[in-house]
């Protein structure tokens, strides 16, 4: 995962905002046969990512390729809940995938600064707000305090001064 955060401009294509886990492909997907419309399970023979699911992630692609089905298999995945959070695409959106994010109203950005297939891997967290024009990955949050542990408890000592004792179990 990304150590510190971060901040990328890019196109906002369908306005909306989502956080979720980052589902990285350095190759173009296809909703119509790359993924299960029931499971949302990556299914393509071959696919780095086959068995994975692409639900509730942030998918981050060159481009959608296939036809216009995706758009279909799109819908097909919310109606179960297993579609994903947001796509961020490196190249242009085509309008199949525009009109399937629009149906969903689901966050799509295109043409980000930078190479955003180099610098996020999956599992990373993303913020984006296509609004804004904007993918974030915030630091990792810092571990919560719990204080010292101590196996042993205060009790008052002679003349009132607090002494360390060991727990008796």
């Amino acid at each position: 995962m990304g150590a510190t955060g971060k901040v990328w401009r890019a196109r906002g294509v369908v306005r909306g905002r989502a956080e979720g886990e980052a589902l990285v492909c350095a190759k173009p997907f296809s909703f119509l046969g790359d993924v299960d419309m029931d499971t949302g399970e990556i299914i393509a023979r071959g696919h780095p990512l086959l068995g994975q699911s692409i639900a509730g992630k942030i998918m981050v692609y060159p481009e959608t390729k296939g036809s216009s089905g995706g758009c279909v298999v799109l819908m097909s995945l919310a109606r179960v809940g297993r579609a994903p959070a947001a796509i961020v695409l490196t190249r242009p959106a085509d309008f199949n995938i525009v009109e399937g994010a629009i149906l969903l109203g689901m966050p799509l950005l295109a043409e980000p600064e930078g190479d955003l297939l180099a610098e996020i891997r999956s599992g990373d967290r993303l913020l984006v707000d296509a609004a804004a024009n904007e993918i974030r990955r915030p630091p990792p949050p810092e571990p919560p305090h719990t204080g010292a542990r101590s196996d042993s408890k205060d009790s008052q000592g002679p003349a009132g001064a607090r002494v360390r004792q060991p727990l008796r179990i």
